[in-house]
Order: C-alpha cells, then sequence, then structure tokens
C-alpha cells in the first residue's frame, strides 16, 4: 500500500552513488488467491514466497530482481532499457545494470509486500 512512498524514500536516503545504480525490489508474495489454491499451489506459494524473503534478507546474498522491481531513469537509460527479446526479464535487467556498471549494481529490499496472483484455473490438473 505504501511502496511508493518507501521507494521514494529509499531512493532519497542512498548517496547520490547508489541510487542511480540499485534496483530496489519488494519480496513478492502469492497471497492475493491463496484460499482458492490447490494444495500444491499453495504450498509452492507459501515456500517461495517465504524463499523471496530469506533471501531479501540474507545481506550477503547476491540478489537477482524478481517480477515487479523498481530503478531509476537514469540507470535504464545507461544499460539501454529493457529487451524485449527476453522473457525473463527482471534477470536480463538485473544481469544487464550489473554488467554495464562493472559490478556497481545491486539489488535493495524494500521490505513491503507486493502481494501478486497465482496461476489458477478451474480445477486443480489444469492449474
Amino acid at each position: 500500500e505504501n511502496y511508493f512512498e518507501a521507494l521514494s524514500y529509499h531512493y532519497l536516503k542512498a548517496s547520490e552513488n547508489d541510487r542511480y545504480t540499485t534496483l530496489f525490489q519488494p519480496p513478492i508474495v502469492h497471497f492475493k488467491n491463496f484460499l482458492t489454491q490447490p494444495i500444491l499451489v499453495r504450498n509452492a506459494s507459501l515456500f517461495t514466497s517465504l524463499h523471496e524473503l530469506a533471501c531479501l534478507a540474507n545481506p550477503v546474498d547476491c540478489h537477482v530482481a524478481f517480477s515487479s522491481y523498481s530503478l531509476s531513469y537514469i540507470l535504464a537509460s545507461a544499460v539501454q532499457g529493457w529487451d524485449p527479446d527476453f522473457i525473463s526479464e527482471d534477470w536480463h535487467m538485473t544481469a544487464k545494470c550489473k554488467l554495464m556498471t562493472e559490478g556497481r549494481a545491486s539489488v535493495k529490499p524494500i521490505f513491503l509486500p507486493l502481494m501478486n496472483y497465482a496461476p489458477e484455473e478451474d480445477d486443480a490438473w489444469s492449474t
């Protein structure tokens, strides 16, 4: 609910060098449709969310941006933006940022969960 306020805070709090080489990442939790998910998907959603939180909380983890993330326009322009030919653009953008900034780019957590939907169909088999 307050993600953009927290993003603005972390962006402005960062040093000028860091704010232009940082990808900001909230933990993604697949809980919007949690109660209607089949039990296997529900368990996968739970463990994926726990894994995401654990990785973001680990200060020595070399985190890769996942799903929804934010970065400055300056950083996006410096790496020539997103490449439409890559399906996993989040991982690809992280790699581009790290390579084109000679390793200075990093992913910093913003500990406000971003609620997301998990895949869901009419029955468990279709899901």
